[in-house]
């Protein structure tokens, strides 16, 4: 049989008869049902007028009326269409979305690896002020564990801190003596600290003088701390001037500090005293109670919190520790980050590449195919025996680098058009191209140098 001849055929005699009538009626087609449907025989009825028209015309052997690849073209069109609108379709929505993501995260990761090729952050020593880069700190920190070492060796105890709970009640202590000092005068002498427009003149006065007060005794406190930490480390290393004139300091500000403290406790019993004698012993243990507090236990502690924590020396150290460990929490975190996300997006484009591309490409096969049955039946309308075109399939152009340049489906009928390949071949291109950029970014993250601190080395 001759589905479509390669050579021309001689010409045939002039057809003299009644035009040729199709082979099957249509109530025989659709009864039949393994045939087509109603608006599908129209369709080809259609069309084998067409190709008796050609062939009656161009005197062509009966037993060669194959339909033309005019015919075959316009046979296809609808379902090379369709199958060409699920490729767009499918691209827009399948595709696109993963793909935005990838580039997203590219970006992202990018970003990232470009952070970290700048090297680890600086750090900062809070007794100077002085920043450090990571490598500095490492070394300033080492140097200081070492200097805690030696002192330690020799007996010296100056550089133990005192407990962390101890710090942070110390840096509370003026902040509960500024709440118990308003609550005596709210209480005690009737200063309405919650209704100010009450009297204004009274509760401007009240507050400023409490505030004062609390913030001088906050400063003088923390200045004789401060002073006798340094005169203690500066007699360890034999500063005698230095350590002199720390305790020179100490003394004047704690000369301040008490005298503060001592106006304020006395304030504070005199009115306990007033509330005993008034026959008010619960008031009169109250003030006895704050006057201990605000008087005596918060100077103390605020002073022993910052004048016994350890030296310059330790405190440094420490920070410098902690600064380190977070920026190498910091660092591992951006490494495990990119290699977590690149592993991701390489997983989405593998399923780009491995699901849903072949997914693409088999269902817009399957609508391309759908006219060869279309096609088979014209044949046997038109008398021909039974046969079928030549498989299609999916053709690809290949270009330098053993990569697709373009591509298209074809369901193997002469003459039908084919459904193209190439948003979905520019998307693949996209999707190696990002393949090759995330690896390239991994081998960049890989040549990194590594951070200098190690944390399961505290001492360094």
């Amino acid at each position: 049989m001759l589905l479509h001849p390669e050579e021309p055929h001689e010409p045939g005699p002039i057809w003299s008869g009644p035009t040729p009538k199709p082979k099957l009626t249509e109530t025989q087609a659709v009864k039949k049902g393994k045939f087509v449907d109603r608006k599908t025989f129209r369709f080809v009825d259609l069309l084998f007028g067409l190709v008796v028209a050609h062939h009656i015309s161009s005197r062509t052997p009966r037993n060669q009326w194959e339909p033309t690849p005019t015919v075959t073209q316009r046979l296809s069109a609808p379902y090379i269409k369709e199958g060409q609108d699920i490729v767009d379709i499918r691209l827009e929505t399948d595709v696109d979305p993963e793909l935005d993501a990838i580039d997203e995260g590219v970006e992202q990761i990018r970003v990232n690896v470009e952070t970290l090729e700048k090297g680890p952050g600086d750090v900062t020593s809070p007794e100077t002020n002085k920043p450090f880069s990571a490598a500095e700190g490492v070394s300033r920190a080492k140097q200081d564990a070492d200097q805690i070492e030696r002192d330690r060796a020799a007996g010296a105890r100056i550089h133990e801190r005192v407990p962390k709970w101890l710090r942070i009640v110390g840096h509370l202590m003026p902040f509960i003596e500024l709440l118990g000092l308003l609550s005596f005068a709210s209480f005690e002498l009737n200063v309405p600290l919650l209704a100010p427009w009450v009297n204004l003149l009274t509760w401007s006065l009240c507050v400023v003088i409490v505030v004062v007060i609390c913030i001088a005794l906050k400063v003088s406190v923390d200045r004789a701390a401060t002073h006798h930490n340094q005169a203690r480390e500066s007699e360890l290393y034999g500063q005698n001037h230095e350590a002199e004139a720390s305790r020179k300091h100490r003394l004047g500000w704690g000369i301040a500090a008490g005298l503060i403290a001592l106006v304020i406790t006395v304030c504070l019993l005199e009115r306990a005293v007033v509330a005993l004698t008034a026959a008010r012993p619960l008031a009169a243990l109250t003030l006895v109670a704050l006057a201990v507090i605000a008087g005596i236990a918060c100077p103390v502690v605020a002073f022993a919190a910052t004048a016994f924590d350890g030296s310059k020396v330790r405190r440094e150290h420490d920070v410098l520790v902690e600064q380190l460990d977070d920026d190498r929490d910091e660092w591992d975190d951006h490494i495990a980050s990119i290699e977590e996300e690149t592993a991701q997006l390489l997983q989405t484009a593998g399923g780009i590449t491995t699901r849903i591309f072949p997914s693409i490409r088999v269902e817009a096969e399957a609508k391309a195919n759908e006219a060869r049955p279309v096609f088979n039946f014209l044949r046997l309308q038109l008398g021909l025996p039974e046969g079928d075109a030549p498989a299609g399939g999916t053709r690809l152009l290949w270009g330098h680098a053993g990569k697709a340049r373009s591509g298209s489906i074809s369901n193997g009928l002469p003459g039908s058009d084919e459904i193209s390949l190439q948003g979905l071949i520019d998307r693949w291109l996209h999707v190696e191209s990002k393949r090759g950029e995330l690896k390239a970014l991994l081998d960049r993250v890989a040549q990194l140098p590594p951070h200098p601190w190690d944390k399961s080395r505290p001492d360094q």
